[in-house]
């Protein structure tokens, strides 16, 4: 009795440690989405970040150039206001 326990022990877990499915390496590369261009992004949501950090880029870019070129404000180094102030 002691062995037909071992037995139908060691049966169940083999069992649960193997699986009874039949996933093969072809089922799972004939299942892939086609649509994703990244692991977890398709073509449009890529193509949609990519735009939107390229124009965040250039106008960022624009803002410093204006700032190094002394642009961004007008010039503080009169006591009395000058046109258009």
């Amino acid at each position: 009795m002691k062995y037909v326990l071992t037995f139908v022990v060691l049966g169940i877990a083999a069992l649960t440690l193997t699986g009874c499915n039949d996933i093969t390496a072809d089922s799972i590369r004939s299942d892939l989405p086609k649509d994703l261009h990244t692991p977890g992004e398709t073509k449009g949501q890529v193509d949609n970040r990519v735009a939107f950090t390229s124009t965040v880029n250039l106008r960022n870019f624009n803002q410093d150039m204006l700032r190094f070129m002394l642009m961004d404000r007008p010039s503080r180094s009169i006591d009395y206001p000058s046109i258009g102030e």
